[in-house]
C-alpha cells in the first residue's frame, strides 16, 4: 500500500513498480494516488487481486499487470474492475497467467470503454473464448496481440481490428 505521504505529490500520474514483492492488491493499494492514470505493476509477483482494487481509477489510460502469476479468478477480477474505466486505452496482460487455459469470454467486456490495445501474449491460453461462442472485439480495438499462446480453438469477431498477432 502507498501510505498518505503518496498523495501530496498532486502532480502524480504515472506509477512504473518493476521486480517488486507484492503478492496481492486490494482497495488500499492505490488508495493514496488518485490522479494516477498509467500503472504499471511488472513482475511484481501478484497472485491476488481484489475487486475494487482500481474502482476510482475512471481516467486510467494503461494499465500493465504483465509478468506476474494471476490464475483464472483474479484475471477475472481484473476485468470486472476495467469495465468501469471508461478511459483505459491499453491493457497489458503479457506472461501474467501461467495457469490459465481458457480466454473466457467474460474478460472481453471492454465495449463500452474506450480500449485500443489489449496485450493478452506470452501465456497459456488453449481456447478463446471456450464453447465456440462468438464474441465481438471491442470496435476502438486497434492491437489485439494474442501470440505465443498454445491456441487450439479462436472465436472471436474482429471487425475494427487493424492488427492481429
Amino acid at each position: 500500500m502507498f501510505s498518505n505521504d503518496y498523495r501530496l505529490p498532486l502532480h502524480l500520474t504515472r506509477l512504473k513498480i518493476d521486480f517488486c514483492l507484492l503478492p496481492s492488491v486490494n482497495n488500499e493499494t492505490f488508495r493514496y494516488l488518485p490522479f494516477v492514470d498509467y500503472i504499471e505493476l511488472t513482475n511484481c509477483r501478484i497472485q491476488n487481486y481484489d475487486v475494487r482494487t482500481l474502482p476510482n481509477r475512471k481516467n486510467l489510460k494503461y494499465l500493465d499487470i504483465s509478468h506476474n502469476l494471476c490464475d483464472d479468478e483474479n484475471l477475472r477480477r481484473v476485468m470486472q474492475d476495467l469495465v468501469f474505466n471508461d478511459e483505459l486505452k491499453v491493457f497489458n496482460v503479457t506472461n501474467c497467467c501461467p495457469f490459465v487455459y481458457k480466454y473466457m469470454s467474460t474478460y472481453i467486456l471492454f465495449n463500452d470503454t474506450k480500449i485500443e490495445k489489449l496485450y493478452v501474449n506470452n501465456n497459456s491460453f488453449v481456447e478463446a473464448p471456450v464453447d465456440n461462442e462468438n464474441v465481438m472485439l471491442p470496435t476502438n480495438l486497434k492491437v489485439f496481440d494474442f501470440s505465443n499462446n498454445k491456441l487450439g480453438k479462436v472465436f472471436f469477431g474482429m471487425p475494427y481490428c487493424r492488427y492481429l498477432t
